[in-house]
This record gives structure tokens, C-alpha cells and sequence, in this order.
């Protein structure tokens, strides 16, 4: 196969995109079983380059790819709005990592601590409801 084309593997999973001389090179899409797809840059049939693949959960990652694993320089965002941007290295975070909160998880997150707060409250008698008593 040489040009544009799709190819249905035998397990249902299936690739869009680029070919030369048989091999995935180029840009192409990769579809997963579980509904999960990479889209992005492939070499000599390897995911190589820039890509994104987002995960069945919701989960996305954006950025450098090596041999087809998470290498240099991405972005993982989770499904409930979180961000962890810096360096990887054989899919694993590594260097510096800047981590960013979604507004969803940080209104999530001072719920859960006036949550907390107001059970410890009333399980030690502190708080409004122990002096309105």
C-alpha cells in the first residue's frame, strides 16, 4: 500500500492515514477496541513526531512521541479537567512537571474540605452547631 488508505486489522482495530511502501509513515489515525484513538505523526510504521492520543476514560495526551512511546515534551489532561505538562521519558514523567487544577477540581477540592471540616465539626462538638446548642 502506498499513498492514503485504511487498513481494518484482524482484532477490529484500524489505521487512517499516510502509507509508503506498505508501512505507516506519515499521518495517520489509529483506532483502539476500547474506543481510545492516536492521532499524529507515524515513521516506518512506529508512532514517531508530534501526536495526541485520547484514552477510552477520557484522559488525552498531547505531545512528543519516540519509537512509539511518550518521549519530550507533552501534556497529559484528565477527564475531570486536570493538567500535568513537562518532560517524559519512556511514557513516565520526569524534570520538571507543572501541574495545573482544572476550576471544576479546585471548586471540587474546596468542597471536599468544607465537607471534611464541617463532619469533624460536628463529631468533636466544635463549630456553629455545638454553640447554638
Amino acid at each position: 500500500m502506498h499513498g492514503k488508505g485504511t487498513l481494518v486489522y484482524p482484532n477490529g482495530e484500524r489505521y487512517e492515514g499516510s502509507w509508503v511502501h506498505g508501512k505507516r509513515h506519515g499521518y495517520g489515525v489509529y483506532f483502539y477496541l476500547d474506543g481510545g484513538r492516536y492521532e499524529g505523526e507515524w515513521v516506518d510504521d512506529r508512532i514517531q513526531g508530534k501526536g495526541k492520543s485520547i484514552y477510552a476514560n477520557g484522559n488525552v495526551y498531547e505531545g512528543e512521541w519516540i519509537d512509539g512511546r511518550i518521549n519530550g515534551f507533552g501534556t497529559l489532561t484528565y477527564s475531570d479537567g486536570d493538567k500535568y505538562i513537562g518532560q517524559w521519558s519512556d511514557g513516565k514523567m520526569y524534570g520538571q512537571v507543572r501541574a495545573r487544577e482544572s476550576d471544576a477540581s479546585i471548586g471540587r477540592r474546596r468542597l471536599r474540605l468544607v465537607v471534611a471540616a464541617r463532619v469533624q465539626q460536628a463529631a468533636t462538638g466544635t463549630g456553629q452547631e455545638a454553640h447554638n446548642q
